[in-house]
């Protein structure tokens, strides 16, 4: 009997978080899917068939954390400051758990397909802007959303590698998101609140700067 959709989802959640549990407790990403299969109490063909290979499952714990970090989000009427709290959120949810994070990022190599739910969550960011016509029409929403992703993903990267402090990281990316926002915006209000994201950020980066000078 085939399970229903919601059995299935449940069963998925179930072995993503057993996959979470042992990245938490080995500190590493080394798991096999036997060992997956075992601490979930499920077939080793199981995990396969709901998730795909154990790349596809470390690839479904950041997709998830992403989509979490988007559902406990309230909806603000200010669209610019909804989109920093969207995006400033993630970094900081990362933070937070750094340790677990940090291991779990840096053992997924990118690929085209994989970038598809991160990219989807910024063009749904950047929705109000278009609607409200913040952002010109003349402008591609996914081109954008592309160029954004990009600018997490290396931001990530030189915080995984210990170049950006925890700190630094989230003052570096609100720097940068706004850096390369601010030249869509054909709104004048909203460039400016722009703006002060970018002066805000800029004023933690000096001042992380000077204390490591």
């Amino acid at each position: 009997m085939a399970l229903s959709s919601e059995k299935k989802q449940a069963r998925k959640d179930h072995i993503l978080d057993i996959a979470e549990s042992l990245i938490r407790k080995n500190g590493a990403t080394a798991f096999t899917m036997r060992e997956l299969a075992d601490a979930a109490k499920v077939s080793f063909a199981t995990p396969f068939n709901l998730l795909g290979s154990k790349d596809d499952i470390l690839q479904g714990l950041i997709d998830r954390s992403i989509t979490e970090n988007y559902k406990a989000l309230k909806v603000e009427s200010d669209p610019i400051g909804f989109f920093f709290s969207t995006t400033n959120s993630l970094v900081q949810k990362y933070i937070k758990d750094d340790v677990y994070f940090k291991v779990l990022l840096s053992s997924v190599s990118p690929s085209k397909e994989k970038f598809e739910i991160p990219i989807n969550s910024w063009m749904i960011a950047l929705d109000n802007f278009f609607q409200e016509g913040i952002i010109s029409s003349e402008f591609d929403k996914q081109q954008i959303a592309e160029h954004l992703e990009l600018i997490f993903v290396g931001s990530a990267v030189l915080w995984m590698s210990g170049y950006l402090d925890n700190k630094a990281w989230a003052a570096q990316y609100q720097y940068s998101i706004a850096a390369a926002l601010i030249g869509f915006i054909k709104k004048r209000d909203a460039k400016e609140q722009v703006r002060d994201f970018l002066l805000d950020a800029e004023k933690t980066l000096v001042k992380l700067r000077k204390r490591k000078s």
